[in-house]
């Protein structure tokens, strides 16, 4: 599979800088948490997403730009997505993770989250940037 180039910064060195910009990295639940360190230290993009709200199959494809795709933080109408990106897709054509870097609203780990899909992935065109 060709993948696309990209200016997506990857999800470890967006970490390292929040700590280095704030001092700290902000708390969001126990999982995120986790995760977020886990990244950190091994220098993966690691993302978690509550399965309850997966429609069906999720299938890592590249796009074809009819996605929908909500992402964590933003103003909760969809975003266009260029095709040829990769993403996890589920099985309503919604995106739940764009790239490795930008997952969505519909799946976010809460507190009340009970089933956990992980997925981690390493992008070797940045890893000279993370080498400790």
């Amino acid at each position: 599979m060709h993948l696309p180039k990209r200016n997506n910064t990857p999800a470890p060195a967006t970490l390292l800088k929040l700590i280095l910009k704030r001092g700290e990295l902000f708390s969001i639940n126990p999982v995120v948490d986790l995760y977020n360190l886990i990244s950190i230290q091994s220098k993966l993009a690691l993302g978690a997403h509550d399965l309850d709200h997966v429609d069906g199959n999720i299938n890592l494809r590249l796009t074809d730009g009819t996605e929908r795709f909500v992402p964590i933080g933003g103003n909760g109408e969809p975003e266009p997505v260029k095709a040829g990106e990769y993403g996890y897709i589920d099985d309503s054509n919604e995106i739940i993770c764009h790239l490795e870097t930008r997952q969505v609203e519909k799946t976010k780990v809460t507190a009340a989250t009970t089933h956990i899909f992980l997925h981690c992935s390493r992008q070797s065109e940045h890893d000279a940037g993370l080498r400790g």
